[in-house]
């Protein structure tokens, strides 16, 4: 992994620049459409996602449930054919809608996860500022080495020990 990251890091460089506006616009539209069709944050969570997590705008966070969470995948990687995430995420952030699957639709953990990630959105300066800083961390360090993906997790996993306690 480490060999690689100058290769990753120039990889960034090229592919972060036109896909970065996109997937901030496809963010934008996922946004509009959770926070018209999207539940309120439960009281807890609500209080939790503001006053625990640091989420300026927590009131106006809506959640909607989806059998299947869209991904942004752009029109010319459809056409290399065959792409496919490998599965769908249990939630995905949009600036302040949040998708998630049934299964996880009362998971506090997931969902401060997700809450996390709408305070980054804050603290970044909105969809753009973001993601060109999360695409480029998941690209260069990976996924699961993210820092911004590493607070988001560690934010669920206090989360879940925190309402435990209640």
């Amino acid at each position: 992994m480490t060999a690689l990251r100058p290769l990753r890091r120039l990889a960034a460089a090229v592919v972060l620049p036109p896909l970065v506006p996109w997937v901030a616009r496809w963010i934008g539209r996922q946004e509009a459409r959770i926070l018209r069709d999207g539940e309120p944050l439960p009281p807890g969570l609500l209080a939790y996602a503001r006053d625990r997590l640091g989420v300026r705008a927590a009131a106006e966070v809506r959640v909607l449930v989806v059998e299947e969470v869209p991904l942004p995948v752009p029109p010319w990687a459809r056409r290399l054919g065959g792409f496919s995430a490998p599965r769908s995420p249990a939630g995905l952030a949009a600036l302040r809608g949040i998708y998630v699957r049934p299964p996880w639709r009362r998971d506090r953990g997931v969902l401060a996860h997700e809450l996390a990630h709408v305070a980054q959105y804050e603290r970044l300066g909105g969809a753009r500022a973001f993601l060109r800083v999360y695409l480029r961390e998941c690209m260069v360090e990976g996924y699961p080495f993210s820092p911004l993906e590493l607070e988001a997790g560690a934010a669920g996993t206090e989360a879940e020990e925190w309402f435990a306690q209640r």
